[in-house]
């Protein structure tokens, strides 16, 4: 769980990256709860942190995707949560003018788009 000096960083870096969906982030209580960073709730802390050091400029990014899985919806929302973060990890390559964060947004999509359905809390239309 990230204190809340380390939240509040992380929603400062989004609202000035312009990242879509950084709205989500202002329920701060909430963020605390769901953030976890980079990485799947499964894998050991280890794992998380070290992705997380290794590209902490899409930490921001992670922590609106992590959100929208947790609201969750049908099957077409992961897909369009899963574009918002490769699309926001683009956003932040401009942000910090770094191409590796724009090489990684894309390798992480990847990975989202072949494992991310074991994360996202699926919903029929009308279900709340």
């Amino acid at each position: 769980m990230y204190s809340e000096e380390k939240v509040e960083e992380i929603i400062q870096t989004a609202i000035a990256a312009k990242l879509s969906g950084v709205d989500l982030l202002f329920d701060r209580v909430r963020v605390r709860r769901v953030c976890n960073g980079i990485g799947a709730a499964w894998m050991p802390d280890w794992m998380r942190e070290l992705i997380n050091s290794l590209i902490p400029e899409l930490v921001p990014v992670s922590f609106i995707h992590d959100i929208r899985f947790e609201i969750g919806g049908p099957w077409w929302k992961r897909w369009t949560a899963d574009f918002e973060f490769f699309c926001n990890g683009l956003r932040m390559a401009f942000y910090t003018r770094k191409r590796r964060v724009a090489k990684w947004a894309l390798r992480l999509w990847i990975c989202l788009m072949v494992g991310g359905w074991t994360a996202f809390k699926y919903k029929k239309e009308g279900d709340k």
